[in-house]
């Protein structure tokens, strides 16, 4: 078994593509004889409203005194730096990305292999006199990076006391814990700041393969023909501490899933991909600590193995996902799959001028926040698609120990704004279902092919 796994090592190694591969070679007509598509419905227009919370006080009700409107001449955000450089907004696509001071040691390796635009937003707690002046050197700090095409922004918290907050630091029994971020909105408002007609959301704490950019950019002709498309990049974990391996390529981490380096995110490899090492034991270190391994429903329905395989073979492209669980089917539910969280492709708005749903803004710390988001998205009539070749990696950093009351009772709370929110997109599968058939009337063969198959370019000779 172990020569048969060097030997498929070698073999990936063997078909790595050409670096001036274009998807675009690809031998798939697409019709450019697109017929207008009908207008979205008023319920689809108010996803396109820019209202920003930054704290509740109950379910699903901000604070009167921390909901924002507008982006621009306000005192809650600042622009640390912009030097975005002009692109056109049609065929570009911006990694939009959030995270506190204390994650930005990530952020420099990200600005190396993505060469795009980038959107950062960083929340900065203002609520004692030193937190202040400790970010505001944080800020100044910032100001002499040298990030090139990135915009950079400060969100001020300066709230204490909400409906989430309060009774966590209770639990803790911690009166300088921190309040509890609004996630969510930190999403929204870097989506918001992005200018192309693409985005790729992604946590601050995951790196890039090199080239991902790039790749991203050349799906554009294709998956401009597919309403409503996002397109799914695997994520994994490095589970080295102290020396966290982040892959470059698929046949790097190839290499580091036969070596137990890495495994698919908070999941035993064992569980989603066949003839892998389950993954090395974290040791015991300062700077991180060893992940819970029971979130394989986080990540399963990407297709790994699938993935895994034709990606070895050194295909290109991205194909579709089971149809089963795009749709919540008759307003019910598939648990199975309910707490998928993938990182994707998006456009921004759809032909229809349909905006793209925002994150929903009553999850705030920690759970469920993303899970929600894919819901929206398989409520909404999206089609996913998993990208071949492509990846994240997410790298260690400081973990908190106290794994106590405080977090189980905030995960139950927060799975209560979860069932809310399902129980809340009922109504709109039909109007889903409805419009995604008028857009399936409009589309040509061509196009039809590739929202049922995706993009398939072999350019392997090892079959």
């Amino acid at each position: 078994m172990r020569h048969k796994g060097v030997l498929v090592v070698l073999l990936a190694l063997a078909v790595q593509v050409d670096p001036a591969f274009d998807l675009r070679d690809c031998n798939v007509a697409i019709s450019r004889s697109v017929q207008a598509l009908p207008e979205p419905d008023d319920d689809d227009r108010e996803f396109g409203t820019h209202n920003y919370c930054l704290a509740q006080c109950d379910i699903n009700d901000c604070c009167h005194d921390q909901r924002h409107r507008g982006l621009t001449n306000t005192s809650w955000i600042k622009t640390i730096l912009d030097n975005r450089l002009p692109t056109d907004p049609s065929h570009d696509v911006t990694l939009v990305t959030f995270g506190s001071l204390n994650r930005l040691f990530t952020f420099e390796l990200i600005r190396r292999r993505w060469k795009g635009p980038v959107v950062l937003v960083i929340p900065i707690y203002v609520h004692t006199k030193k937190l202040k002046k400790e970010s505001e050197q944080a800020i100044q700090d910032i100001k002499l990076k040298p990030w090139s095409n990135t915009l950079a922004v400060a969100v001020y918290i300066s709230h204490t006391e909400d409906y989430y907050s309060t009774p966590f630091r209770q639990l803790k029994k911690d009166p300088s814990t921190p309040a509890l971020l609004p996630l969510n909105t930190l999403r929204n408002i870097a989506i918001d700041l992005a200018t192309t007609y693409y985005v790729f959301p992604m946590d601050l704490d995951f790196v890039p393969n090199v080239g991902l950019y790039s790749t991203l950019v050349s799906l554009i002709p294709f998956i401009q023909h597919i309403p409503r498309a996002a397109i799914v990049v695997p994520h994994f974990e490095s589970l080295d501490c102290d020396r966290p391996d982040v892959p470059k390529s698929f046949a790097q981490l190839y290499a580091s899933l036969q070596a137990g380096r890495i495994r698919p995110f908070y999941t035993q490899t064992g569980t989603l991909l066949k003839g892998f090492p389950p993954g090395m034991r974290r040791a015991n270190s300062r700077n991180c600590f060893e992940p819970r391994s029971k979130f394989y429903k986080g990540v399963w329905r990407t297709g790994y193995q699938r993935w895994l395989d034709q990606s070895a073979r050194g295909w290109q492209g991205f194909y579709r996902l089971p149809s089963e669980f795009e749709v919540l089917q008759k307003g019910k539910v598939s648990f199975t799959s309910l707490k998928w969280e993938p990182y994707m492709l998006l456009r921004k708005h759809e032909r229809t001028g349909s905006p793209l749903p925002r994150y929903r803004e009553g999850f705030v710390g920690r759970h469920f926040n993303k899970v929600s988001y894919a819901i929206e998205l398989r409520a909404m009539g999206y089609r996913f698609y998993t990208l071949r070749q492509a990846l994240l990696t997410h790298v260690p950093h400081d973990r908190r120990t106290d794994y106590s009351a405080a977090y189980d009772k905030h995960k139950d709370a927060m799975e209560k704004v979860l069932n809310r929110h399902v129980r809340e997109l009922v109504p709109s599968v039909q109007r889903s279902q409805k419009l995604r058939y008028l857009e399936w009337k409009t589309l040509s063969a061509e196009e039809r092919a590739l929202v049922s198959d995706g993009v398939l370019c072999n350019r392997s000779t090892v079959e």
